[in-house]
């Protein structure tokens, strides 16, 4: 695996790609804590996160919160101080990267290696 540089600037949103169980419950979350989240969604689900927030349910608590959603990678502005993070079934992985890979800077910070796009 190759290693990357750190950011030249300091990450300061992050995209979570994939607002399913897992992508959702961590963008809520981060939220919560004061991150700037977007979340990619699809279809009904992204409706419902628009009209109505994330909603995430611990075993003490319920919680919704409002956060951007755009329904397609395409649909994103991305820069150096964004990173992006991945949370689609594996089947979805390559389909995603391929449409990151042309609305993302190289220097965009990605838990993925920049040479397996």
């Amino acid at each position: 695996m190759t290693s990357r540089p750190m950011p030249s600037r300091p990450v300061t949103r992050l995209v979570i790609v994939g607002a399913g169980a897992i992508g959702g419950a961590v963008a809520a979350m981060l939220v919560e804590a004061g991150v700037d989240v977007t979340v990619v969604a699809r279809g009904a689900h992204a409706d419902a996160i628009e009209h109505g927030g994330l909603v995430l349910a611990e075993p003490t608590r319920v919680v919704t919160v409002p956060v951007p959603v755009v329904r397609r990678v395409a649909d994103l502005v991305i820069d150096g101080s964004t990173m992006v993070a991945l949370a689609v079934k594996s089947q979805d992985t390559t389909p995603v990267l391929d449409e990151l890979v042309r609305v993302a800077p190289a220097e965009t910070p990605s838990p993925a290696s920049r040479t397996a796009w």
